[in-house]
């Protein structure tokens, strides 16, 4: 079915729809870009690229994409990595030096016929997205993951944690920060034994069990958007793990990403808002629409981040705010006697 919108911005979500971190960006970009531009429309399409196993797939996806979208859109938003690498190079051929915008999560990327949806990528192949886009009319939002910011955050709070359980996702994004962990941990905690949990290379039966096996010696660190099992030929997708996983454990839970603490019970971590992120975005989509080109925009990180903490988790953890960093944030924390009768 082909869309007969006149005016309008296409984004390519790499993700669900219900994918936490796209949808926080997603949402607050869409309001940000129709507050400054009443008229145009903001489309989107949801790649679930989870499912794929095949070259065929992905083929099939671009053809419904551009059989679908036949006039050119005032610009492309690539939510994610795997979008802008399985796709950006047909889009940029289908539409000759279209806008475009990418909110990536990793500061460097490689070639497209080198990415792979089941590996990180190798050190050999790694390029820097200005390298990568230096013949294209695209910029860049950086969404970056502050691995080493949160293991030390919980060192902090957990000072007699001997082992790290990371629960982290298969996403490409997912399997490079297990290989930057795994780097980091043996340069920087070589103290701290370190134990990768994958959904979808596991069970969820036997993830749960895991978690609820982990005792006091451990830190769990969370960052998962989804789990995939088969059923027959079909792959499901589950995108709320983050909401079930506190009941299996009483072991406080750090997330990578601030979406689970202020929507579970997962304790804190050190991230930027992702509704700031997804502000910038429609900021950066805005100038584009007002004529400036994409190319002339410079690259940006999104933030600043923060320490952010679920506050009635944090003490049904038994910790201490006052042991958090200073200037941290807390979600949920009561007013004071002073600031409730001021």
């Amino acid at each position: 079915e082909s869309s007969e919108h006149e005016d309008y911005v296409l984004v390519l979500n790499s993700y669900t729809e219900s994918t936490y971190w796209s949808t926080e960006i997603r949402k607050a970009m869409e309001k940000e870009i129709r507050a400054a531009n009443g008229k145009v429309d903001v489309l989107v399409e949801h790649m679930i690229a989870l499912r794929w196993d095949t070259p065929e797939q992905v083929e099939a996806y671009k053809k419904k994409i551009f059989s679908r979208y036949r006039k050119r859109p005032r610009a492309v938003v690539f939510l994610g990595e795997t979008s802008s690498m399985l796709i950006g190079e047909d889009v940029t051929k289908r539409w000759d030096d279209i806008p475009c915008v990418l909110c990536v999560e990793t500061d460097y990327t490689c070639r497209p016929g080198q990415f792979s949806l089941s590996k990180a990528i190798p050190e050999e192949q790694r390029i820097s997205w200005t390298e990568a886009l230096k013949d294209v009319n695209a910029t860049v939002v950086y969404d970056p993951v502050y691995l080493d910011k949160n293991i030390s955050l919980m060192r902090r709070m957990l000072p007699d944690m001997k082992k790290l359980l990371f629960i982290i996702c298969k996403r490409p994004v997912g399997l490079e920060l297990a290989r930057q962990s795994r780097e980091l941990m043996a340069k920087s905690y070589p103290d701290i034994e370190a134990e990768y949990l994958i959904p979808g290379d596991i069970s969820m039966d036997s993830l749960v069990r895991r978690v609820k096996s982990a005792g006091p010696e451990y830190g769990i660190l969370f960052y998962s958007s989804h789990t995939t099992s088969r059923s027959g030929i079909d792959v499901l997708i589950m995108t709320q793990l983050y909401k079930i996983l506190g009941g299996y454990t009483d072991l406080p839970i750090f997330s990578l990403t601030q979406y689970p603490v202020v929507h579970s019970d997962m304790v804190g971590g050190y991230f930027a808002s992702q509704e700031k992120v997804g502000i910038q975005l429609g900021k950066t989509v805005s100038q584009i629409l007002d004529g400036k080109a994409a190319r002339d925009i410079p690259h940006q990180k999104a933030g600043p981040p923060f320490y952010e903490f679920n506050y009635p988790a944090l003490l049904a953890a038994n910790l201490s705010p006052g042991d958090c960093p200073p200037h941290s944030l807390f979600f949920q924390r009561p007013p004071s006697f002073w600031q409730a009768n001021k």
